[in-house]
């Protein structure tokens, strides 16, 4: 929990109150399974990690002090984020049929490349390939498959577990 957000629960915010805002959490949700109790959300995604994630204002309708009515009004995404996870064997295919979403402002994109072994010819790969694109890419991050880092067997007559316990064997292989 960040901030120690995950340390307050639902309860110490009295039955009496009609409606509780709270903020800083970047996705609307009610607390507590209490919808009079809402953490707003921010109003367009602020990392990838949000990306796709809807974004909503609250209407809140009070008829003589009482709360009657609270909706959520879907908020545009201005500017979407998008990322695109691709291996590296499909990326010239997936980014030459790659269109950016049409949203008013031009899209950011984060773009992970598996498979990938330099990330600087990534990174000048992905830029000659995006040109003349409406977007903008912000981040490319370039993995090996899993099964690349992997210690097989065969391939040393060293155990895995006396390779990983020796700093120096980790750095030679």
């Amino acid at each position: 929990h960040v901030g120690g957000l995950g340390t307050v629960g639902a309860d110490v915010f009295p039955a009496s109150f009609d409606y509780v805002a709270l903020g800083h959490l970047h996705r609307p949700q009610a607390v507590g399974g209490r919808e009079a109790m809402r953490y707003a959300g921010s109003p367009m995604a602020l990392s990838f990690s949000e990306a796709g994630d809807a974004k909503e204002a609250r209407v809140l309708d009070f008829t003589d002090g009482a709360l009657v009515q609270n909706t959520g009004a879907a908020l545009p995404a201005l500017r979407e984020l998008v990322q695109l996870k691709i291996k590296h064997e499909e990326l010239e295919k997936a980014l030459v049929e790659f269109t950016p979403p049409a949203t008013e402002l031009e899209p950011w994109i984060e773009i992970t490349v598996d498979g990938a072994t330099s990330g600087q010819t990534i990174v000048e790969t992905v830029n000659t390939l995006m040109e003349g694109k409406r977007c903008k890419v912000l981040r490319v991050i370039a993995t090996q498959m899993a099964n690349d880092l992997a210690l097989k067997a065969d391939e040393s007559d060293t155990a895995p577990d006396e390779i990983l316990n020796n700093p120096d064997a980790v750095f030679a292989r």
